[in-house]
């Protein structure tokens, strides 16, 4: 529960920057791409890419596996790093 609530926290953290900073991002925007039609592919594209970061988590689905008792974490441990 705790690492939900830091997460939207963290989240609205984000936003709030970026909404305070947005003349300057806006700014920093227009003196790197200077030809109008280059900037819209490029926004096209951010906004794709945002859309599918957002919604791609919705169609995986987790293998979750309940641990038998007394298994825990395998861990491997490696002596001889020669070989």
């Amino acid at each position: 529960m705790l690492h939900l609530v830091l997460g939207f926290v963290l989240f609205g953290l984000l936003v709030a920057h970026i909404f305070l900073h947005w003349k300057v991002v806006t700014t920093v925007y227009q003196k790197i791409i200077k030809v109008p039609l280059t900037k819209k592919i490029v926004a096209a594209c951010f906004l794709i890419i945002c859309k599918l970061l957002i919604l791609i988590p919705f169609f995986i689905k987790p293998e979750i596996e309940t641990f038998k008792k007394g298994k825990g974490r395998q861990v491997t441990l490696v002596t001889d790093i020669n070989n």
